[in-house]
């Protein structure tokens, strides 16, 4: 089986793209990819636990000859996540790890932004949430951005 993680990577419009494949989710199925698109924490929950058990299920509801396709906006958080006090300290290493005696092929899938229309949406996502991170006016906002000082995201 061929599994794909879409790891939703923040302002990449995940969510968009997670209302498109719930959209054509029969589309999907007849080109051979079933798409489960998460809306819980579980598959995160998992991930900090250290229990497959979800990705397991997710796997083994799937029809063997198809393609999985697994969407949520989290995944990239956690999964660059590192525990220390883990043998595989990496939370990616060790999912892609777990998960290779269940299917033949995984597949990451994670979209980028440019640097300024990321920090332009940023801003007006804090404005519009009355964020206290958000400073008075953009260019102090740029410098904090880069400052390092806050975790701005």
């Amino acid at each position: 089986m061929h599994v794909m993680i879409h790891v939703g990577m923040h302002k990449t419009a995940s969510a968009y793209i997670q209302k498109m494949l719930t959209a054509n989710i029969e589309l999907l199925r007849l080109h051979g990819i079933e798409c489960s698109v998460q809306s819980s924490d579980s598959l995160i929950k998992s991930i900090k636990k250290r229990k497959l058990d979800p990705w397991i299920k997710l796997i083994k509801k799937s029809n063997s000859k198809a393609k999985l396709l697994i969407s949520y906006e989290r995944l990239s958080n956690i999964l660059a996540q590192q525990q220390e006090d883990k043998l595989i300290v990496s939370n990616g290493n060790w999912l892609v790890k777990k998960l290779k005696p269940y299917c033949s092929i995984i597949t990451i899938i994670g979209f980028v932004r440019d640097q300024p229309g990321f920090i332009n949406s940023q801003f007006c996502q804090n404005t519009k949430r009355f964020s206290r991170i958000t400073s008075s006016d953009f260019d102090a906002y740029n410098q904090d951005v880069f400052s390092g000082e806050y975790d701005m995201v």
